[in-house]
């Protein structure tokens, strides 16, 4: 079987398309994975943005459900009721004392005697 100059030809383009095609394919292989790559990188970025925005998302939640404790009616009753007994307890306190310097006050007369 002799090949003709015809059939020569027919598998040098053959060839030649088939070297071009592998080509232009690795060429879009390269660019995809580089696309792909690229993708990746995003993805990790938005991954770290999304992993920040629920630790702080965390975060304020826990100060919000201690604010909320804090503020809550039980909480507030209880520190007002305690606000109001050291301030009757400093009332009666500075009752005593206003007393006391009546009384010091009074037995002092502001007389002073000779003292020899």
């Amino acid at each position: 079987m002799e090949l003709g100059l015809r059939e020569i030809l027919s598998l040098a383009i053959a060839l030649v398309t088939i070297t071009g095609a592998a080509y232009v394919a690795k060429t879009q292989i390269k660019e995809l994975a580089e696309k792909v790559f690229r993708h990746e990188k995003r993805l990790i970025s938005l991954d770290h943005r999304q992993d920040n925005s629920d630790l702080e998302r965390a975060v304020i939640g826990s100060k919000v459900e201690t604010l909320a404790q804090i503020n809550s009616v039980d909480n507030l009753e209880k520190h007002n009721r305690e606000i109001a007994a050291i301030q009757t307890e400093m009332r009666i306190r500075c009752e005593q004392l206003s007393d006391e310097l009546s009384h010091l006050r009074s037995m002092h007369n502001h007389k002073h005697p000779p003292v020899n």
